[in-house]
């Protein structure tokens, strides 16, 4: 599933980056890092909104672990993501993977796939776009599981969300994820038979992403679109 459309999604790795465990174990490591060196440096970009800058990506991951802690759930835990996609998918992804597991959805799997999906991939949890009609809401409480809501927080700003949360209980595991815990819990296409579950870890992340700035020769002044 594409996570983004008709959106700019820039991500550049700092001029002065490391790419050594000591420096940053993960993705969100490297946002941070970025927003503490140029806040206002733009991470996403959209047309007709103002764009959603380092600083502001770095505090929304920062809000979205405090969510999930205080909602009983934390590094391991597995979040479903239904959304129909573009920036605000996007961003929210990070917020996840900044303390917890993604594990994005079809927003258009039937109710029968839905179940399949969260059985298979071990989903602790449900993320849905606010005021999306799907039937994995029908679903998750007939697993007895949480759905938060997912809803835009300035309409004027690129991928500016925040989470509701249907519950409050005691922070657990609370600390940001580190470099071998699964980021996202991705499936093959499946077209010849059922698709595999494929865990990406953080610290494979890490190697794609500078592999991939290496081979294009990325630099901060560069762009990339994702369709």
């Amino acid at each position: 599933e594409s996570i983004s459309s008709d959106t700019e999604l820039l991500f550049k790795l700092p001029e002065e980056y490391d790419a050594t465990p000591t420096n940053a174990d993960t993705i969100c490591d490297v946002i941070c890092r970025w927003a503490e060196l140029q806040p206002d440096a733009p991470a996403f970009i959209s047309e007709n909104k103002a764009p959603l800058t380092y600083g502001a990506l770095a505090e929304l991951i920062r809000d979205f672990r405090q969510t999930i802690n205080e909602s009983g759930f934390g590094r391991g835990d597995r979040f479903a993501i239904v959304h129909p996609g573009g920036a605000d998918m996007a961003a929210a992804l990070f917020g996840i993977v900044g303390c917890a597991t993604a594990v994005p959805l079809n927003p258009r799997n039937t109710a029968k796939e839905f179940q399949d999906q969260l059985h298979d991939r071990r989903v602790q949890a449900v993320i849905i776009q606010k005021n999306l009609q799907s039937p994995v809401r029908d679903v998750a409480k007939q697993l007895d599981l949480p759905v938060f809501d997912l809803v835009t927080d300035d309409e004027g700003l690129t991928g500016m969300v925040r989470l509701l949360a249907p519950l409050h209980q005691k922070p657990v595991r609370p600390e940001p994820s580190g470099a071998d815990d699964i980021a996202y819990v991705l499936a093959t296409s499946g077209t010849t038979s059922s698709g595999r579950v494929v865990p990406l870890r953080h610290r494979h992340l890490m190697a794609r992403s500078q592999v991939s700035a290496d081979l294009f020769g990325l630099t901060p002044d560069d762009r990339c679109i994702n369709l």
